[in-house]
Parts: C-alpha cells; sequence; structure tokens
C-alpha cells in the first residue's frame, strides 16, 4: 500500500516504527539525522538521489511522482 511519512510542522517529532530488521539499514543510509538548529526544508537533488539510490538498493519502490513539484 503506498505510504508516506513527512513532518511538515516546523518542529521535532517521534515515530514508533516496527518493520522488517534491515530497514534501520536503509536510514541510516537514504537520510541523516536533523541536527540542533538544522531548519526543515525540501531535500536537495543530491539527498533525492542518495534516497533513490538506497530505495533500489533495500527494494523499496518510490512513487513515480515522488518527490512532488512545488
Amino acid at each position: 500500500m503506498p505510504h508516506q511519512l513527512m513532518n511538515v510542522c516546523g518542529g521535532s517529532a517521534r515515530y514508533i516504527l516496527i518493520t522488517p530488521a534491515i530497514f534501520d539499514e536503509f536510514l541510516e543510509e537514504a537520510g541523516h539525522e536533523l541536527r540542533q538548529g538544522e531548519a526543515i526544508v525540501p531535500p536537495t537533488p543530491e539527498e533525492v538521489d542518495r534516497l533513490k539510490t538506497a530505495s533500489r538498493k533495500f527494494g523499496i519502490t518510490l512513487l513515480p511522482d515522488w518527490p512532488a513539484e512545488n
């Protein structure tokens, strides 16, 4: 089932996720932890490429229109 999680409130959020064992490795490879004082902004082209590469490696299918153009 297609779905996504996104924190767009500008504040911190926590999420409890129960997934297959290697999903934490996908998160480490595809993203980064927000640092103190770092602003929440749309992903850069490099970040999107890193996510797409990690998605293929871990068998995750991104929807063809992601990320949506603003």
